[in-house]
């Protein structure tokens, strides 16, 4: 089990660091462009975010076996930082201007839809296979 959650998070992770990779090339020819620019800072920030979130699910099959309570805190004190991460981040593009802040926010949801994506994806994958 541990491998496959692996596996996902690995997957996920790296096609939105290729978007990232791609977004960050198209702002070499547009530096000025603040919807590549917000598009770019809310993936980074949603990449982030993706990998922590990763990082304590990992940690939380670990602690599994101490008591589902246990597990549970440990998981729900690492949103409060996450979330943090994306409060500073959204009160730094309002304060500043830097890049468009629906861009940010779409950008923010890459992550999450890829994860989506890539569950679909494994269902159907694993629906063929068993031949149902």
């Amino acid at each position: 089990m541990s491998l496959e959650f692996e596996r996902f998070t690995g997957r996920v992770i790296r096609e939105a660091i290729w978007v990232l990779v791609v977004l960050l090339t198209l702002l070499l020819w547009y530096p000025h462009n603040l919807l590549l620019a917000g598009l770019a800072f809310g993936l980074a920030i949603s990449i982030l975010n993706g990998f922590f979130l990763s990082l304590r699910m990992r940690k939380m099959l670990d602690l599994l076996p101490f008591g589902s309570d246990r597990a549970r805190i440990f998981v729900q004190m690492g949103m409060v930082g996450r979330w943090g991460l994306v409060f500073t981040a959204l009160y730094f593009v309002v304060k500043t201007g830097w890049c468009s802040l629906p861009a940010v926010l779409a950008g923010l949801l890459v992550v999450p839809v890829f994860s989506v994506a890539e569950a679909i994806r494994a269902l159907i994958h694993d629906r063929i296979q068993v031949g149902v």
